[in-house]
């Protein structure tokens, strides 16, 4: 009888915690309904900007930034998917090259564990911040805010380094320098890396400065950022002086009317002379004793044995092993080649490495001639009055920061590693945003 009656006390719960379900289900949908596209790209933008300006401080900026980032992000999909930078992206496609060349890497890797190791931590973090970042810029008013985001990112990290050459130790994990050179909070050198590549899109806060001399406005914003420039400089990390300087080459060749070899050559004339009379650093001597030379050279002839379709994510150790190599200089806890662009060939074969370079260089060209049409605009409408916006100059900026990064490529990381990627991906939304949403002749007449 008890058991009968229990069990008839307990029949109508599962009804009860349905219809509770369901009201909560009802007040969700309600809130979201009453939610707007607007407020959900404000939410987003905040979100975006704290996730760069904390972005070297600690991993839990790295992995909780994007990840908060990602239900404004998915309701803007849903509720405004026509209005959405990436719907009306005309390159978009390369971005199904892209994860076209990972999956196919993935799941041919012929070390599936260890490839998935390698890839997951970037699945909502480095590869996701490229749809971030191209949703959060609408106008000039966004790039100015983004351009002061990276300029208190250098500024506070490019303290934190000061503090650390002073003292010993950095503020934010007590990291001590390492063989003599500054690692900030990334208890690391390759923070200068880092530096190399946020410093232009830094530098754009530059154009916000209410001076109308260039000369005085560049000493100033030089000035401004001296704490950042000294990590980048104490930090003697090689990529990070060449992503800084091409990039500053980039930047300064792309906003000149017309672009010819003759102010190249003074450029590459103190290229040579700092090789043959700079710091040890940078020496030619020191380019030929690095041991990345033969990192570069194994990754070539691990490649060799399989060359159209490679042997996965990550697998250069393993790959080069089974292929009877081995690394007497470097040793074998070195787990990528140095250069991203050898690594597509050893993990993605001659197929991957094409899939690739496409999505990086396509995306790098068509972002470049559209700043450049941009910039074109810009100088008419100055010369005749008619407008006085700065949007494709700070567009520039951030796309020089964009190839400051494949400058790294080509000598600084393994391209899965996530604070790398995503720092790149970050600068590649950015870049996006403005040349899909930037100013033309039309939205101005």
């Amino acid at each position: 009888m008890n058991r009968a009656s229990n069990a008839g006390h307990s029949l109508p719960m599962p009804t009860a915690l349905k219809k509770q379900a369901a009201d909560a289900c009802a007040r969700l949908r309600a809130r979201l309904d009453a939610c707007t596209p607007e407020q959900a790209r404000a939410l987003l933008f905040g979100l975006f900007w704290l996730s760069i300006v904390g972005f070297s401080f600690g991993q839990a900026f790295v992995v909780a930034g994007p990840l908060l980032c990602l239900p404004p992000l998915a309701f803007l999909y849903w509720k405004d998917w026509s209005n959405t930078t990436l719907a009306r992206l005309p390159a978009r496609w390369l971005f199904l090259v892209l994860f076209l060349a990972v999956g196919v890497q993935l799941f041919h890797s012929q070390w599936f564990s260890r490839s998935w190791g390698i890839l997951s931590p970037n699945l909502l973090r480095g590869f996701l911040l490229p749809f971030i970042g191209m949703e959060c810029v609408r106008t000039e008013k966004d790039l100015r805010r983004l351009a002061g985001a990276f300029f208190c990112a250098a500024v506070l990290q490019g303290a934190n380094g000061v503090w650390q050459y002073a003292t010993g130790h950095d503020l934010i994990k007590n990291a001590p320098l390492l063989y003599g050179r500054l690692t900030g909070s990334f208890g690391t050198y390759r923070v200068g890396n880092y530096m190399g590549m946020i410093l232009l899109p830094a530098c754009a806060a530059g154009l916000l400065l209410p001076l109308r001399n260039r000369g005085a406005r560049i000493a100033l914003t030089a000035c401004l950022l001296a704490p950042g420039l000294f990590l980048w400089v104490f930090a003697q990390a090689r990529m990070g002086y060449a992503a800084l300087t091409l990039g500053l080459c980039a930047v300064w060749l792309s906003g000149r009317e017309r672009i010819t070899w003759k102010p190249i050559l003074p450029v590459l004339a103190l290229f040579v002379l700092l090789v043959l009379f700079g710091p040890s650093r940078i020496s030619l001597e020191k380019a030929l004793a690095d041991p990345r030379g033969e990192l570069w050279v194994t990754a070539w002839q691990t490649m060799l044995h399989t060359p159209w379709f490679g042997t996965g994510i990550g697998s250069f150790v393993p790959a080069l092993q089974a292929a009877g190599l081995d690394l007497p200089l470097n040793g074998l806890e070195v787990q990528h080649p140095h250069n991203a662009y050898l690594q597509f060939l050893v993990d993605g074969g001659i197929v991957g490495f094409a899939a690739m370079t496409l999505f990086l260089f396509g995306m790098t060209l068509w972002t470049w001639r559209r700043i450049r049409q941009g910039l074109r605009m810009e100088r008419e409408e100055a010369a005749t009055g008619t407008g006085g916006g700065s949007f494709w100059r700070l567009a520039l900026f951030f796309w020089g920061g964009w190839f400051g990064y494949l400058v790294v490529l080509g000598g600084g990381h393994d391209f899965y590693r996530t604070w790398f990627l995503s720092t790149g991906m970050t600068l590649l939304g950015i870049v996006l945003g403005a040349c899909v949403n930037g100013p033309t002749r039309r939205s101005r007449s």
